[in-house]
């Protein structure tokens, strides 16, 4: 993960990046996001994560709702979208719990982890053959299939 850390902290530096955005989904699976100033982004951010009441994304009751959430440095992109040079990833929504985090079961990203975790456990070879990807281009109209 150090190296990933490096390659975000010097994407921000190189391409000027003057925010940053978290995108997570709600439990509809529609996107949400919070974005800090770039300034404010550290390697403790990607250590610690960003806080979030988790019912305004429909993952908890109010009185059990502060989360985490946890990005992932090996999914930052540049935004090509924004007018403000923006870094843009993703991660992974966490209880807040002593003496560590621990990943909010229903979250879609803890989801997958935990399905090819127990097809690795099981032993039967078929996690080698399953794969995962973030990438939507095979569903845009008239794009070619990878």
């Amino acid at each position: 993960m150090q190296n990933s850390v490096e390659r975000v902290l010097s994407l921000i530096k190189e391409k000027d990046i003057k925010m940053v955005d978290f995108k997570m989904v709600d439990i509809n699976g529609q996107f949400r996001h919070v974005t800090i100033p770039a300034e404010n982004f550290s390697e403790e951010t990607l250590k610690s994560g960003i806080g979030f009441d988790a019912s305004n994304y429909g993952y908890a009751v109010v009185e059990k709702s502060d989360m985490v959430f946890i990005p992932d440095p090996d999914t930052a992109v540049v935004d090509p979208f924004c007018s403000i040079p923006t870094l843009s990833m993703t991660g992974n929504a966490m209880i807040i719990d002593t003496p560590e985090n621990r990943p909010l079961p229903q979250y879609p990203r803890n989801i997958i982890r935990a399905a090819v975790k127990a097809m690795q456990d099981s032993g039967s070879g078929a996690a080698k053959a399953v794969k995962t990807s973030n990438d939507h281009k095979h569903h845009k109209k008239g794009a070619k299939k990878a």
